[in-house]
């Protein structure tokens, strides 16, 4: 039988949740944009606990094969979160921004280089790319009218 990525994604996510509500946890924005990013995922397939709302490992949907590896990679993280095993580093290591349009400038070869989610999104993003040569970069955001928000 296939793993449900949904529910397990699901179980996780409520435990920091739960963990998150407590004021003696500390805050790691990793986690944080984890979150988000499977509240969207979940919400995408109507997440409700039943069959219907199933994420299988074994789909032959490249899609939902896509979707499924994610909402493992996002349980991790939040196993990791839970069980207080995930560094300080990593947890620093996500950069949260307000709205975009482009990123340019960077020499990308591969399409996994990049990863802005969730999308869509309203009030926040998470902006992930890696960089052949360890380098100074700067980055500008902007909004969808092309006005300058952050840099």
């Amino acid at each position: 039988m296939a793993s449900d990525g949904a529910y397990k994604l699901a179980k996780h996510l409520l435990t920091y949740q739960l963990n998150v509500a407590d004021s003696k946890t500390y805050s790691c924005a990793l986690a944080a944009a984890a979150a988000t990013e499977a509240q969207a995922l979940l919400a995408k397939y109507c997440f409700n606990g039943t069959a219907s709302s199933y994420l299988p490992s074994n789909s032959k949907n490249a899609g939902i094969k896509a979707d499924y590896a994610r909402a493992i990679e996002l349980a991790k993280i939040f196993d990791r979160y839970n069980n207080n095993i995930i560094t300080e580093s990593e947890c620093e290591a996500s950069m949260t921004a307000t709205s975009t349009t482009s990123l340019e400038g960077l020499d990308l070869a591969e399409s996994d280089q990049l990863r802005a989610y969730p999308t869509p999104f309203t009030d926040k993003a998470v902006i992930e790319f890696r960089v052949a040569q360890d380098e100074s970069y700067s980055m500008r955001l902007y909004d969808m009218r092309g006005a300058w928000c952050v840099s």
